[in-house]
């Protein structure tokens, strides 16, 4: 594996040489609540290209015509960004105008092609089919799907379920919660039929029986944030409910999700959008990298910048919109780019978390105390 890492450094140092004259403009919120989040993506970004490349920061809180004052007057090779959803409606379809290649970090334009702009990121409804394909292919079971009310958790819900629809498989329970940690026991105990409990069964063997309900399935699929998946995932070992499975998609292994219950942590699978203990040596390169350059482990965002600098590395020069959109079955941290569909939208195999992970994240953890 050492020798893998060196042969891809060697590699990465090669392609940076391209890049040196390389002007890349990119349009981030440098000020706000959202400023952590462009910094991050830059830190990726910046491990990427090798330092080399000239990175012409447009804080996209200068407005629509500030920041197109900017990329005129920069000559850039290309336009990373915007990744602020309001940022995207307003530039994309004047950047459209523009003889430039423009990557969108988190977002695509729905219902507009345009040939200068392409998508490469994590998306949720994606990710969403792709959990539902894994269900067919390996055959889970009786199936009861919990979402949140955020617009997120619903469009994850909905392409869920169609795509099960398509392979014949109708779960058993479908039902919607609202955040809230006084109404999550209730909830819970509602969709699972509770109708007795032991109050201390924390203290009870975990093959006693804490609770009797009515509903009994094999998996459970959350779709949620980190904080309300742990909440109800926790449950499912509180009272005891034999599901074989926790799934979700779009989580991130962090602080939060790490303080799941162990009993539980060894069911769950989830489709995400950056796993740090992936075992291949692109990925080992970055966090190794990352730590290094940082002090901490790289995050989703920071890996989104990481993977889009490596595909402009990657890219032919001459040619980068043609030579990136024809990219098949191309390694990322993120995942694995299968192609780009029609619209110019990456069609992504994502990465998964299991129990593994869990225990490398409490390794960690435990390893970088004070």
């Amino acid at each position: 594996m050492r020798i893998l890492i060196s042969f891809l450094l060697v590699f990465l140092l090669l392609m940076h040489s391209w890049a040196q004259g390389l002007r890349i403009g990119y349009i981030s919120p440098m000020s706000g609540k959202y400023s952590s989040f462009g910094q991050m993506f830059l830190n990726g970004l910046s491990i990427a290209l090798g330092g080399s490349a000239n990175i012409i920061m447009v804080n996209s809180r200068l407005g629509v015509q500030g920041i197109m004052d900017k990329l005129e007057n920069g000559d850039m090779n290309v336009i990373v960004g915007p990744f602020l959803r309001n940022s995207v409606d307003q530039l994309v379809p004047i950047v459209c105008s523009f003889n430039v290649l423009d990557i969108l970090p988190f977002n695509y334009v729905n219902g507009m092609h345009c040939e200068s702009v392409i998508g490469f990121g994590f998306y949720v409804t994606q990710a969403a089919r792709e959990l539902a394909n894994i269900i067919y292919r390996r055959g889970f079971g009786e199936i009861v799907v919990l979402y949140g009310l955020t617009p997120v958790s619903q469009k994850a819900e909905e392409s869920f379920v169609k795509q099960l629809s398509l392979h014949g498989i109708k779960p058993l329970k479908i039902s919607h919660f609202v955040p809230g940690l006084a109404t999550y026991v209730e909830y819970f105990k509602n969709v699972f039929g509770i109708y007795w409990s032991n109050t201390k069964s924390t203290l009870l063997p975990v093959t006693a029986p804490l609770s009797r309900y009515s509903l009994h399935v094999r998996t459970l699929v959350v779709f949620a944030d980190e904080s309300d998946f742990v909440k109800l995932a926790n449950l499912v070992g509180f009272y005891g409910i034999r599901v074989k499975h926790i799934l979700s998609v779009g989580l991130f292994l962090d602080k939060k999700l790490a303080s799941l219950n162990p009993t539980v942590a060894r069911r769950v699978l989830i489709v995400t959008p950056y796993n740090q203990f992936v075992e291949n040596p692109k990925n080992e390169y970055f966090v190794r990298q990352y730590m290094k350059t940082y002090g901490s482990l790289p995050n989703q965002i920071s890996a989104l910048g990481f993977d889009i600098g490596m595909v402009i590395n990657d890219a032919n020069p001459s040619d980068l919109r043609d030579s990136i959109l024809s990219m098949r079955n191309y390694q990322g941290v993120t995942g694995d780019l299968l192609f780009f569909d029609n619209q110019g939208k990456g069609v992504f195999h994502y990465n998964l978390i299991n129990y593994r992970d869990f225990l490398e994240y409490r390794k960690y953890e435990e390893n970088n105390k004070g």
